[in-house]
Parts: structure tokens; C-alpha cells; sequence
């Protein structure tokens, strides 16, 4: 099963009324401060098991960065009404680490621990970078390369 986000954007500390949602890109970095959401729906999946789990990104700029992605358990932000100032807790429910991004190119990160636990529920994801180099992905709202996940479920 391919699924597509949803709902995506990104948060900016230095912007921090500003909401990104309609935004083709999404934006992360240390310098200022930028995270980025995006939200499935894995509704379809209640009582299933998840064997695998592959969210695909594709990058369009290089970096260095490691790509961290988190669940959060609020899933109530919206892709236009989400901003830095009204960011959600981002405690952790769970949290993984992937390699450096790749200029122009389709990063996989293997989220499959990560969603073990969400079949049934709307899921929401964080993802942020270890680096002031920063990392921009597609968003759902490019024309191109959207990002997915993709699943094996039983």
C-alpha cells in the first residue's frame, strides 16, 4: 500500500506567525529553527500488522544533516493553520535516525518501528536535522516527487 500525506507543511522559529502549507517545499534546519509535519492516515490498517514501512522523500538540496523523524500523539494541527507559534508538543512517542540527504535524489527512511503501534489511527510525523546545512524535501503540494509511504502490511 502507497499512502500520501495528507497534511504537510513546515514551521520556522524566525517566522514564527507564518504557515507554510501551501508551500511546494518543506524546510528543516538548525540555524533557524525549522521542523517539519506531515500526517497519514492509517485508518485502513486497524488490526493489522505493519512489516514494513518506507517513507520516501525526495530532496533537493545536499546536506549533511541526519534526518530524524518522531510520532507525536497530536495529530489536531492542520496543514494551513499549523505555525511555530502554535507548535504541538513534540515529546517523542517514538523516534528514529537516518543517514544524510542526497541533492536531487529520493532518500528512503525506514519508519517501520515508528508505526508498529499507529495501524488504526491517524499518525503524525516530525522530522528535523542535526545540522545548520539544513535539508529541503518536496512537499504533497509539488508538482513532482511527492513524498509517500509505503507499507507491507498482514
Amino acid at each position: 500500500m502507497t499512502l500520501s500525506p495528507v497534511a504537510d507543511t513546515y514551521v520556522d522559529n524566525s517566522l514564527t506567525k507564518n504557515n507554510f502549507g501551501t508551500s511546494s517545499s518543506i524546510k528543516l534546519d538548525t540555524t533557524v529553527i525549522q521542523y517539519g509535519f506531515l500526517k497519514f492516515d492509517l485508518t485502513p490498517l486497524a488490526g493489522k500488522t505493519i512489516i514494513n514501512a518506507k517513507l520516501k522523500l525526495y530532496f533537493t538540496n545536499a546536506t549533511t544533516s541526519i534526518v530524524s523523524v518522531k510520532t507525536i500523539a497530536d495529530t489536531t494541527w492542520t496543514e494551513t493553520g499549523l505555525t511555530y507559534s502554535k507548535l504541538p508538543s513534540l515529546n517523542a512517542i517514538h523516534s528514529i535516525s537516518s543517514s544524510g540527504a542526497l541533492l536531487n535524489s529520493t532518500k528512503e527512511i525506514d519508519i517501520t518501528s515508528l508505526l508498529t503501534s499507529q495501524t488504526g489511527k491517524l499518525t503524525s510525523l516530525v522530522l528535523s536535522v542535526s545540522s545548520s546545512d539544513g535539508a529541503d524535501f518536496r512537499s504533497k503540494n509539488s508538482s513532482t516527487n511527492q513524498p509517500v509511504l509505503e507499507l507491507q502490511y498482514r
